[in-house]
């Protein structure tokens, strides 16, 4: 008798646990963490990432926090901050520019690969990015 409510218990208890570890390892794949240089936060990479500028280590950084000048998009900071330039805070989105042939390999408008030598192309968000 004892065995028969055994069982069905120890089975609601596994999915349980089964459904938690997957909606746990949900919510961290949806907050990927974004590294970036801190000199130049417009490059981009991952954990352990050096920037192809001033090789300096990539740090965590929160996109939703950066922006860049409206009339000097090549001034990149914190939202909200002024622009070193014109006074203008950095409130509008940073645009991202990548290599076509090395797309780890980020920068600003004008910059160049430092792998193949190729033009930076602007990054366009494909549908369901932010």
């Amino acid at each position: 008798m004892k065995a028969k409510i055994f069982l069905p218990i120890l089975l609601l208890l596994g999915g349980f646990m089964l459904f938690q570890a997957c909606k746990s390892s949900k919510d961290s794949a949806s907050k990927d963490t974004v590294y970036s240089c801190p000199m130049h936060p417009e490059m981009k990479g991952k954990k352990g990432d050096h920037c192809s500028t001033c090789k300096m280590v990539m740090t965590k950084s929160d996109m939703s926090e950066m922006g860049c000048c409206p009339m000097h998009k090549e001034c990149v900071g914190k939202a909200g901050t002024k622009c070193p330039k014109c006074s203008m805070p950095m409130d509008h989105p940073v645009q991202v520019y990548s290599c076509p042939m090395h797309p780890d390999q980020k920068g600003k408008k004008g910059d160049h690969c430092p792998k193949c030598q190729m033009e930076l192309k602007q990054v366009t968000p494909m549908k369901g990015q932010g």
